[in-house]
């Protein structure tokens, strides 16, 4: 069974303290995340890690070398409810390439390496 956890962004914070990690969220009051959505963006874990063993979240952008370099964002299926990716042909299952795929950031923040 698929483990729920979250993480999430503010905004308005510091740069370099915008994001709270799971163990944060859980360690202050989480009322505070789940009930101001105008100051916290959560992210949800989709249990996936990328080549590098970094957890893959629900808005990361990831980098899939074997199609190039391109950049794609992590979503969710409106239909099947499943993480996948945005690409050119269309969404593709992120369990069938999150071993190939690379996390450089997230929606809410530039990217870290790409």
């Amino acid at each position: 069974m698929q483990k729920i956890k979250f993480r999430a962004w503010k905004e308005s914070a510091p740069k370099g303290s915008q994001m709270y990690s799971w163990k944060e969220i859980q360690e202050l009051d989480m009322n505070i995340f789940f009930h101001q959505p105008e100051k916290y963006k959560l992210m949800q874990s989709t249990s996936l890690y990328d080549k590098a063993g970094k957890e893959i979240y629900i808005g990361d952008l990831v980098v899939c070398y074997k199609e190039g370099e391109d950049l794609y964002e992590v979503l969710i299926n409106d239909f099947s409810q499943i993480p996948v990716i945005d690409c050119n042909l269309g969404q593709e299952n992120l369990y069938k390439c999150h071993e190939k795929m690379t996390v450089v950031g997230n929606i809410h923040d530039e990217m870290l390496y790409y």
